[in-house]
């Protein structure tokens, strides 16, 4: 009989640890899953990391801008002191472009006019 009791005993420990452990499971979903929703908690940590690399995103995108403007700013430079140095009509080069463009759909029969 005592020894009935005791596996009883020893059945019951082992029962109650794993509640226990269930429970600090449970527990700890419920830290992390409250901490992401409530909005009466600070804000959490996976929140605040993910704030923050929306910032630095924001900061790298408006240097990236400033910097793919001066290239444009520095390439319509550059190209301009190339055509005035060997001194070419870009307007001129244009306007060939346009009318080779118009005679090659005049010989193909397409009318831009209808």
């Amino acid at each position: 009989m005592i020894t009935n009791l005791r596996k009883e005993n020893e059945t019951l420990r082992e029962n109650i640890n794993k509640i226990n452990e269930n429970f600090q499971d449970i527990m700890a979903l419920y830290e992390v899953v409250s901490n992401q929703i409530n909005p009466f908690i600070g804000i959490s940590k996976i929140t605040a990391a993910s704030m923050e690399k929306m910032e630095k995103l924001e900061y790298e995108t408006t240097n990236l801008r400033k910097k793919l403007d001066e290239l444009q700013r520095d390439i319509i430079i550059l190209a301009d002191i190339y055509l005035r140095q060997h001194d070419i009509d870009i307007d001129g080069v244009i306007d060939d472009i346009l009318a080779e463009d118009e005679i090659s759909k005049v010989i193909s029969g397409e009318d831009s006019n209808g």
